[in-house]
């Protein structure tokens, strides 16, 4: 299965510094492949923040990700580039809202505040689901 690029860095931004988001723009922009030390210098950056954007984005090292990356070139750009992880939760989190009742959330609501705990279950990117979710409980 081939990983999108793009899913990686959404995954990854909540911990992303400035230098990180430079990074990122670079290779969403689709520009082309360069040797760590042309594109460190091309985007302003030295070439250990690379290597630490690329095991933040859950990779070993920037041989990997360059592997990862040329392979997304190769493949055409998908219709739907807009479309991003942080846009399906806040759907999927609509879509909710219209089935849920004002009961029914506050009964949650308490559940969540009494114990002060709540486990998120599922697979692939549900982390972030469950760091946003984490971040906006109080205490």
């Amino acid at each position: 299965m081939q990983k999108d690029i793009q899913l990686l860095f959404e995954y990854a931004q909540i911990h992303f510094t400035g230098t990180d988001h430079k990074i990122a723009a670079y290779f969403l922009d689709r520009k082309p492949v360069k040797s760590i030390e042309e594109l460190a210098e091309d985007i302003g950056v030295s070439t250990a923040s690379i290597t630490r954007f690329c095991k933040k984005v859950g990779l070993r090292n920037f041989k990997e990700f360059l592997f990862l990356y040329q392979q997304q070139l190769e493949t055409p750009t998908p219709a739907t580039e807009n479309c991003s992880l942080h846009t399906d939760y806040v759907d999927m989190l609509q879509e909710l809202s219209k089935k849920l009742d004002r009961s029914s959330v506050k009964t949650f609501s308490d559940a969540i505040y009494r114990h002060k705990i709540i486990h998120v279950f599922g697979t692939g990117f549900s982390a972030l689901a469950g760091l946003i979710l984490n971040s906006a409980l109080p205490g």
